[in-house]
């Protein structure tokens, strides 16, 4: 057993503020107790728990959930833990209502209630699934008995909380907070399945503080992956346990903090698509899919679905060592350890950070960011591995020295630079007559057609790269009197056009400080024969805003046109006569228009308050009037006019009023458009919509009622209704327009097994029982044949799968209840089609039916037959079932003796001669027929034994007290008796007691009685034996019977005082006498 000990402060909040002041010493012994035995009498310390009406055992997924945790802290720490079953140890968790609400723990402690862990009742912690709130109160209170205490309160040995910025569920199981700042008091906020999946950073931190850092766990070379789809964690390909039990959806989440002891350790998000983030230093986390991160309630989400274990006394063996990216824009962030970084497809961002590091760019357009100025760097390139060498020059390296492969960009604080700049030179652009060429730090602008031009200068000098902050030349091109030169400040998005004379020396500037939006920038482009803003146009952009429908709304620098999409040039637009420009009304913006037969509608949208207006004009542009004002991105009306535009006005996902698929499976699709319902073919098109007395049935017609689903039939359609409120179900009929026609089914609640024969029409699960249609119960399963009971009627099918024929009466199913108290317990194909098994269980009596091959019953093999009945054990082999429940299948086989070396056997009412050493003998046979248990009234059997010959078999009978001896040939049938009809004293019968290894008359001894001594002297006197007097007769001594001296001793002492012994006795007989007292005659008799 362990014993607690106090723990002092470390002075570092985030350990101290968890630190109970308690912790075990010792092998630490936990354990499931199902008796409140299994706790001390007294239970000092505690709340009367064990003692407590209603104490259980924990249910057996909290007992998972504990060991699930108990797995991490030994993953974590060096503390050494044993499991004690359901006895008496250190850390005992069972289930008491004094717990209630929710669950307590004792914290370690050297009295009958430390370390101890209870779960109150009145929550059902048989949910416990790994991110849900009970799997992780497993979790919170095991860290209790471990020695943590609530982050959010001050005590412990330093009498701290944790610190503020870390007392949430991101960082702390122990914290009453789901998110920072969060209430302690008014409950968790988290989702369903959004709580912590393991002990976070901080908990980590305070057991390892208590109970040392476990180096070993993972402590080879370790791969970490998820699935995007389930959440569930593989470690080297194997699986983890699953949070919600794999089930996806709403339990997707990732929620948990690793701890790796050694050795090279990689995140491998390969399989991921998203945009992910992910950070290798210590207690930072790392964002794979926003899909999976837990909701924290309130608007917080988690910062990351993986967090990193802090380093502990700062041992770098914990660090994670390399990070695979997925195929989108991922960020990469490394530690201060060498780390390989690969960033996979996508447009990735690497940060190595210290240590010397390998980054891996892959596919896409991948930047490597470093801490200094490029000035700060050696950058070398090896043309054979196509790396290059990127080599901190400053003191202690901060960043190291790494090696890139496939990274098109080099970001330093002072820029970014291509990195195909320090591979070779550098084309900046070829496109027209000139090429702009960057060598080395220089510009030089060359013919396109071949050759050198000249390099550009400024002030007689050449222009150097970076010489002006930001700016970069980004075009050259050759004119009647020299160049012109097109600059950008990557940091201002400005631009500036150069004119050089023929030597590539500055004369001027034909544009200053343009933004990428002016159109004089705009008509240079075709000079330069370049996009040079990136607005996709070479030239004064015409911005299409859009081109649904026939008509297209251009922007042309700030103006407007309604030009046909068919090609050619519109009407501009128009107010008042002037031109109508971006931004004339603050807010508001025009996006879309449609030629009308007298003009044009133009639909705006102001992006601040989210309103529409549409605007009519006439064929030149002009506006005419407002057919929409200021109305709301909902409104029906501002819906009917997407139709008219092609457009999605309002951004809800559909053009015109929204159709909302209720459920398409089967033919039939319900939808809701507004407030109507109609019934569409799943196929495609339009249905007719649902009608009530000719009118439209509209949502929340009926108060409660709604409806759920639909399905063509040959004369309409079926519609299947459900009252949210009190869980009743109708079913509509109607005609082929949707008219309602009658009620199929009334106020039904979501058992009736009526409602359950719809869900196939419906092909919907209406009552959510997780079926379609009336669930299949398989009564047994037992042989080849599985008896199945769908709703209330019975199916014989094969084991092996598939389905049989329906149990038919008369040529009517079999219902459930069809005669009171009977119903069918077994079925077995047979040659000519089933045997059924039927039980009653008021009266306990069965039945055995035949039926045909198509399930038709055909007669009774058995009727109204007890459980003790042999004709109905000998059914149960047939139906591989112990249909009477005494335990054995078939009839059972009692040994009425085992001595020697056979065994006499009643199977049922027959009799086998089996052998001791096992196997199986004849069967006892009379006149070549089976000998049958009372086939001879008040006989039977006792005893059998194997003789050279056959067997010799004993019998007694009860009522006389006489035996028999038989003697059968070897396969037991019977031959002559050996002895016949005689008493329990004869000598006969004792002689063949030795034959059989028993007592079979019962006086104490196998075989006759024998004396010792003999007899001698001689008395005389003489006693009357009998009621007659007969006259004096002298026994010959020869006839020496034991048990007739005794009888002639006992009459004789019993008419005398005193006692005469045996060895004084002499007895002769003038005559045999037959030694079976029962046949004695009455005498005088003389003893001399």
């Amino acid at each position: 057993m362990a014993t607690s000990v106090s723990v002092s402060a470390t002075n570092n909040a985030d350990i101290d503020g968890l630190l109970s002041g308690y912790k075990w010493t010792g092998t630490i012994s936990y354990s499931f107790p199902d008796s409140p035995s299994d706790y001390a009498s007294s239970y000092s310390g505690g709340n009367s728990e064990p003692t407590s009406a209603g104490f259980a055992s924990a249910p057996s997924q909290m007992q998972a959930a504990i060991n699930y945790a108990i797995g991490l802290i030994l993953g974590y720490t060096n503390a050494r833990i044993q499991y004690a079953g359901t006895n008496g140890a250190d850390i005992m968790i069972a289930q008491s209502p004094s717990a209630n609400p929710t669950s307590y723990a004792y914290y370690p402690g050297n009295y009958a209630a430390g370390g101890d862990i209870w779960f109150g009742t009145e929550y059902d912690y048989t949910q416990a699934k790994l991110g849900n709130y009970f799997f992780t109160t497993a979790l919170h209170e095991l860290g209790h008995a471990f020695g943590l205490k609530h982050s959010q309160e001050t005590g412990g040995p330093a009498n701290v909380a944790v610190p503020s910025a870390h007392d949430d569920s991101e960082y702390t199981v122990m914290s009453y907070r789901s998110y920072v700042g969060a209430s302690t008091t008014s409950g968790y906020t988290n989702e369903a399945y959004g709580y912590p999946q393991t002990y976070m950073a901080n908990d980590i931190l305070a057991l390892q503080t208590l109970y040392g850092a476990n180096y070993n766990t993972q402590s080879g070379a370790t791969v970490y992956t998820w699935s995007p789809t389930t959440g569930q964690e593989f470690i080297n390909g194997v699986a983890q346990l699953a949070p919600g039990g794999g089930a996806g959806g709403s339990t997707n989440r990732i929620y948990e903090t690793i701890w790796d002891g050694g050795a090279v350790d990689t995140y491998d998000l390969s399989n991921y698509t998203t945009n992910l983030t992910i950070n290798l230093n210590p207690g930072a986390s790392s964002v794979f899919s926003s899909t999976q991160l837990a909701y924290l309630g309130n608007g917080h989400y988690a910062s990351g679905n993986v967090y990193n274990a802090y380093l502990y006394n700062n041992d770098p063996r914990s660090y994670i060592d390399n990070a695979t990216g997925g195929s989108g824009n991922d960020t990469i962030i490394g530690n201060a350890i060498a780390n390989v970084l690969n960033g996979g497809a996508g447009n990735d961002t690497i940060t190595g950070g210290g240590g010397n590091d390998t980054i891996i760019g892959g596919v896409g357009t991948d930047t490597a960011v470093y801490s200094g100025n490029e000035a700060n760097y050696a950058i070398s390139y090896n043309s054979s591995s196509q790396a290059f060498t990127i080599a901190d020059q400053r003191s202690g390296s901060p960043d190291g020295t790494d090696i890139v492969t496939g990274v098109e960009y080099f970001q330093f604080t002072d820029g970014t630079v291509a990195s195909a700049s320090f591979a070779s030179p550098i084309v900046i652009e070829a496109l027209g007559a000139t090429s702009l060429v960057e060598v080395g730090n220089t510009y030089s602008m060359n013919s396109v057609a071949g050759g050198t031009g000249p390099r550009l200068k400024y002030g007689g000098a050449a222009v150097e790269d970076g010489m002006w902050a930001g700016w970069a030349p980004i075009g050259a091109e050759q004119t009647s009197t020299g160049y012109d030169v097109a600059w950008k400040n990557a940091s201002t998005g400005q631009f500036n056009i150069w004119s050089t004379d023929s030597n590539g020396n500055y004369v001027t500037n034909l544009l200053s400080f343009d933004s990428g939006t002016s159109a004089a920038l705009e008509s240079y482009e075709t000079t330069f024969h370049q996009d040079l803003n990136g607005d996709g146009v070479i030239g004064v952009r015409a911005m299409a805003i859009e081109s649904a429908g026939s008509t297209s709304l251009v922007q042309v620098g700030n103006n407007y046109f309604l030009n046909p999409v068919a090609g050619g040039t519109g009407p501009e637009l128009m107010f008042s006569s002037a031109p109508v420009t971006a931004g004339m009304w603050t807010g508001w913006a025009p996006i879309g228009a449609e030629q009308t037969s007298t003009g044009y509608d133009v639909a705006w949208k102001n992006a601040s308050t989210g309103q529409f207006n549409i605007w009519s004009t006439d064929s030149n542009g002009n506006y005419v009037t407002n057919l929409l004002s200021f109305v709301s991105g909902t409104s029906a009306a501002l819906e009917s006019y997407e139709t008219t535009f092609h457009q999605d006005l309002n951004g809800d996902g559909v053009i015109g009023v929204p159709a909302i698929a209720i459920e398409s499976a089967g033919s039939t699709s319900l939808v809701q458009v507004g407030n109507n319902y109609f019934l569409n073919p799943v196929a495609g098109g339009t249905g007719p919509e649902l009608m009530f007395s000719s009118a439209p049935v509209t949502a929340g017609m009926w108060t409660g009622w709604a409806p759920i689903g639909a399905e063509q039939t040959s004369t309409g359609y079926d519609v299947a209704w459900k009252n949210a409120s009190t869980g009743q179900f109708n079913i509509w009929s109607t005609d082929s327009n949707g008219n309602y026609v009658t009620n199929l089914l009334s106020f039904v609640s979501g058992t009736s097994a009526a409602l359950e024969s719809y869900e196939t029409t419906f092909h919907q699960d209406l009552n959510g029982d997780g079926v379609i249609g009336v669930p299949a119960i398989a009564i047994e399963s037992a042989g080849s044949t599985s008896l199945v009971q769908v709703g209330n009627n019975y199916f014989l099918n094969p084991v092996a799968g598939g389905t049989g024929p329906e149990l038919m009466f008369s040529s009517a199913p079999v219902t459930a209840g069809m005669w009171t108290g009977w119903a069918p317990i077994g079925a077995e194909q047979t040659s000519t089609g089933y045997d059924v098994a039927w039980k009653n269980a008021g009266t306990g009596q069965f039945n055995i039916w035949s039926t045909d091959s198509n399930g038709n019953y055909v007669t009774s093999l058995l009727s109204f037959a007890s459980g003790t009945t042999v004709a109905l054990e000998s059914y149960e082999p047939i139906f591989h079932q112990d249909l009477n429940g005494d335990g054995v299948i078939g009839v059972p086989a009692i040994a009425i003796e085992s001595a020697g070396s056979t065994s006499l056997v009643q199977v049922g009412n027959n009799y086998f001669l089996n052998p001791v050493a096992g196997g199986t003998g004849p069967e006892l046979m009379f006149s070549s027929a089976p000998v049958t248990a009372g086939m001879w009234t008040g006989w039977a059997p006792i005893g059998a034994e194997q003789t050279s010959t056959g067997y010799d078999v004993a019998w007694k009978n009860a009522s006389t007290g006489q035996f028999n001896i038989w003697s059968t040939d070897s396969n037991g049938n019977y031959v002559t008796n050996l002895l016949s009809f005689v008493s329990g004293t004869s000598a006969a019968l004792e002689s063949y007691e030795t034959t059989f290894y028993q007592d079979l008359n019962g006086d104490g001894v196998i075989g006759i009685p024998s004396l010792t001594g003999a007899p001698s002297g001689k008395v005389t006197e003489s006693f009357v034996f009998g009621s007659v007097l007969a006259g004096v007769n002298d026994l010959e001594y020869g006839a020496w019977d034991a048990r007739l001296v005794r009888d002639l001793l006992d009459a004789y002492n019993g008419a005398h005082t005193g006692s005469l012994n045996l060895t004084d006795l002499a007895l002769q007989a003038e005559a045999p006498l037959n030694h079976d007292l029962a046949e004695l005659s009455d005498g005088h008799y003389i003893i001399r």
